[in-house]
């Protein structure tokens, strides 16, 4: 079949063609442009044990492996503007995941209650005595709760076992068992 002396075959591979350069010229884009300087500038902090970016239509989610840390309030509030100097505006979500046991994550779906009950009523001090009488009857090394604007931060540890969860406070998006993060 032609169409005005060409052919369609041609036509089609054409814009294949088309079609795979600028495809394949987002993802360099992304690849070069955007990730590796990011991974590369989160692999910076002393904190960090490694890095996964992905991407899906709901945004780009970059998960960070952390090793202990002294206050984890600090260490996310620092990678969260790392990921925001990269992202500038985009949709991200930032996770932290840490090496935790069974006993740490049965302690935490424990605490978690405490730590929803606080988010909708406010009893922040309420929260924080339950969660360290929680935290003592299980015999903890680590415990430690931060409270910001934007979060709940909650730091469990034995032996060398530790859990990290980010909790953020406007409902937006409550922490799973595999620990914090949020969409923005």
């Amino acid at each position: 079949m032609d169409f005005k002396g060409m052919r369609w075959q041609v036509a089609v591979v054409s814009l294949l063609a088309g079609l795979a350069v600028l495809f394949g010229g987002y993802y360099i884009y992304h690849q070069i442009g955007l990730d590796r300087p990011m991974v590369r500038a989160l692999k910076t902090d002393p904190a960090v044990q490694s890095v996964r970016v992905t991407d899906d239509n709901q945004g780009r989610h970059i998960e960070v492996a952390l090793k202990p840390v002294d206050n984890l309030q600090e260490t996310y509030a620092r990678l969260d503007q790392t990921v925001g100097r990269f992202m500038k505006g985009g949709r991200y979500e930032l996770k932290v995941t840490d090496q935790r046991d069974a006993m740490l994550q049965e302690a935490y779906y424990r605490m978690q209650f405490l730590v929803e009950e606080a988010l909708t009523r406010g009893n922040f001090e309420e929260m924080y005595d339950g969660l360290q009488r929680q935290a003592a009857q299980r015999g903890l090394d680590t415990f430690k709760v931060y409270v910001s604007g934007r979060y709940v931060f909650l730091q469990l540890g034995k032996g060398s076992d530790y859990l990290y969860a980010v909790v953020p406070r406007d409902g937006s998006m409550t922490a799973s068992a595999t620990a914090g993060g949020v969409r923005r």
